[in-house]
C-alpha cells in the first residue's frame, strides 16, 4: 500500500509542480480550470445520475484478496481525514451527485482509487498493460511472499487492524490531528520537509505545495514502522500513524508537537522520514 499510493502522488504531484515557477499571476487561469472541472463534472453526474457507495463491490474486492479489506479501511480513514475529500463530499450532497454518508463517500472513492492506473495518462506508453493500484498492491504482496522474509529474527505477528483501536470516523479525526502536526512540523524543520519531497519539487502556488506536503505526510504516516519486521506480504502492518496515537495517549498531559511537545520521532527513537534504503 505505501509504495503504490506513495508512488502515485509523487509521480502525479511532480507531473504538476516540477517545471519552473510560473511567469506572472497563475492564479486566475488555474481557478478558470477548475470552473471548467466543475462545469464538466456537472455534466457528466446530470448525465449518471447521483453514484453511491456499493458494498457488493468491496466484498468482491476482499474476495479476490482478504487483506483488501484492510486496505479499505486505512484508506477511508484517510480519505475521511483529508480537508479536499470532505468538501468534495459536502459539494457532492449539495448537488444531488452522491446518496450516502461521508464514510461512504469515502469508501467509495478506496473503490475508484482501486481501479485507477498507477501511473498517471500520460506514462501509459512505459505502462502499455494500464496497472491499476488494485494490480500494483496484490503484485507487492505475491512478490514479498515469493521473496520470503526479510529477517526472520524480527519478525512479529501480522495483526495490528486499525479498526481494532477506534470506529473510522474516531481514527479519522486522530489522522487528521497527527497530519496537522507532521505539517507544522515540516514547515519548521527544513531536513524534514527535504524528506517528504526528495525530488524537490517545485510548486505553482502555497495551496498546491500544501496538497503536496499533506500526501507526502499521510502516505508517510500509513507506511509501516519497521518493514522488515513483518511477514511477507502483510497488510496490517504496525504504521507510523499507530506509532503516534501510542505516543498522543501516553503523553496526554503534554501537547502534540504543533503546540511544540517532543515529536513522536524523539519520544520514539525512531524517524517519521521515509527511509531511502527501503526503496519506497
Amino acid at each position: 500500500l505505501k509504495t503504490a499510493f506513495g508512488a502515485s502522488v509523487m509521480v502525479m504531484a511532480a507531473s504538476l509542480g516540477a517545471a519552473a515557477e510560473p511567469v506572472g499571476d497563475a492564479a486566475e487561469p488555474l481557478a478558470d480550470m477548475a470552473r471548467q472541472y466543475e462545469e464538466s463534472l456537472d455534466a457528466l453526474y446530470a448525465s449518471m445520475g447521483p453514484l453511491s457507495h456499493n458494498p457488493e463491490v468491496e466484498a468482491w474486492y476482499i474476495s479476490v484478496d482478504p487483506r483488501l479489506e484492510e486496505v479499505f479501511d486505512r484508506m477511508t480513514v484517510r480519505y475521511l481525514a483529508g480537508d479536499e475529500e470532505r468538501a468534495a463530499y459536502a459539494r457532492k450532497i449539495a448537488k444531488g451527485h452522491f446518496t450516502g454518508s461521508e464514510e461512504d463517500h469515502a469508501r467509495f472513492l478506496t473503490d475508484t482509487w482501486l481501479r485507477e492506473p498507477f501511473w498517471p495518462r500520460n506514462a501509459a506508453v512505459y505502462d502499455p498493460d494500464r496497472t491499476t493500484n488494485l494490480d500494483s498492491i496484490l503484485k507487492g504482496w505475491r512478490a514479498a511472499e515469493a521473496a520470503g522474509p526479510v529477517d526472520p529474527a524480527r519478525e512479529v505477528s501480522c495483526t495490528t487492524r486499525w479498526t481494532d483501536r477506534k470506529p473510522a470516523a474516531a481514527l479519522a479525526a486522530e489522522f487528521a490531528q497527527a497530519s496537522e502536526s507532521y505539517l507544522y512540523l515540516s514547515a519548521a524543520d527544513p531536513a524534514f520537509e527535504a524528506a517528504l519531497n526528495p525530488n524537490g519539487v517545485s510548486f505553482f502556488s502555497a495551496p498546491e505545495k500544501e496538497r503536496y506536503m499533506r500526501a507526502a505526510i499521510a502516505n508517510a504516516l500509513m507506511s509501516p514502522v519497521d518493514p522488515a519486521a513483518h511477514p511477507p506480504g502483510c497488510s496490517q502492518t504496525f504504521t507510523y500513524f499507530d506509532a503516534w496515537a501510542e505516543w498522543r495517549d501516553e503523553k496526554q498531559e503534554k501537547t502534540d508537537p504543533v503546540s511544540g511537545a517532543p515529536s513522536p520521532e524523539e519520544e520514539t527513537g525512531s524517524s517519521l522520514r521515509p527511509d531511502a534504503s527501503s526503496g519506497d
